[in-house]
């Protein structure tokens, strides 16, 4: 077997209204070196060095061992390096690049039979839901959802997208607990008001109509709920719609603001409306410019 490189881009999901459906991927990546070894090991760099376990218990050797098991395949000893520049637990989807990076390792070993809709299915399986993982595997704009074991994805195809903007706060927010804050009810008026902006939101980018994203962003389904763990959150989102973004929004589950904007120029913008916000709520982190990744991973013999 000779030595592979795996690059998996970060991602942005729910977009404001879009819950656990859109996943938009982003110009951040994980990259996987593999090669021959004489023993399974895993070494993590970068994000989560540290952090990560470097065992059996790190995602992306638990999802590899997945993808050789169903391809009826024994994985063979590797010695894996990571160097991540997604950070953990902070809504832009480091797990699902872990398990994306995982499942395609697998793949690729045990002679890349499974295919890209088997992956995405068995990376839903692992992950719980479709948003993030589908635009790690496939880039661009992604609107996924499950049926059972099977996950129904379509690609909003757009001959431009904005800039993202993304605020990354210092401290974590797990899915776990941010699922945990969300009412097990929401009212009718709500729902209605999160379908029509979703629909408003993919119609909006799918045909470049960007003035509707103020709108189209807006949520009212997790964002007001995750804000009693997160209390800075809609002084930021305002913060940078004022600054004159397209539309902000709580990315996945936190703690990343995103938001979108026309270009560089405005792009800078946002960013410095974010930091001086964060500043005036004491808060630390820092703020990206990131452009949308329309690749998504790949799999690079060495």
């Amino acid at each position: 077997m000779a030595a592979f490189k795996i690059r998996v881009p970060a991602s942005t999901s729910n977009l404001g209204p879009g819950f656990d459906a859109l996943g938009l991927a982003l110009s951040l990546h994980n990259n996987l070196h593999v090669e021959p070894a004489e023993k399974l090991s895993i070494e993590v760099l970068g994000e989560g060095k540290g952090l990560f376990p470097e065992d059996e218990s790190n995602l992306v050797i638990a999802a590899a061992l997945r993808a050789c098991e169903v391809a009826g395949y024994a994985m063979p000893p590797v010695r894996i390096r990571c160097t991540n520049a997604i950070p953990g637990d902070r809504g832009l989807g480091s797990s699902s690049a872990a398990i994306v990076s995982g499942l395609l390792l697998g793949d690729h070993v045990s002679g890349g039979t499974l295919g890209r809709e088997k992956l995405l299915e068995l990376a839903t399986q692992l992950e719980g839901h479709p948003d993030n993982v589908a635009p790690a595997f496939y880039g661009g704009l992604q609107v996924a959802v499950k049926d059972g074991d099977r996950v129904h994805r379509v690609e909003v195809s757009a001959a431009s997208l904005p800039q993202v903007v993304v605020f990354i706060p210092p401290f974590k927010m797990p899915t776990k607990e941010a699922r945990a804050a969300l009412p097990p009810v929401v009212p009718l008026e709500h729902a209605v008001f999160n379908v029509g902006r979703t629909g408003l939101l993919v119609a909006a980018l799918g045909a470049g109509r960007f003035e509707a994203l103020s709108e189209a962003t807006k949520d009212m389904l997790h964002q007001p709920a995750r804000t009693a763990i997160f209390p800075a959150m809609p002084g930021l989102i305002e913060a940078a719609r004022a600054a004159g973004a397209l539309g902000a929004w709580l990315s996945g589950a936190g703690s990343t603001i995103a938001a979108f904007a026309r270009n560089v120029e405005q792009a800078h913008k946002v960013a410095h409306a974010l930091i001086a916000e964060a500043e005036r709520q004491s808060l630390g982190g820092v703020a990206k410019i990131l452009a949308v990744d329309s690749l998504g991973a790949t799999v690079e013999r060495l």
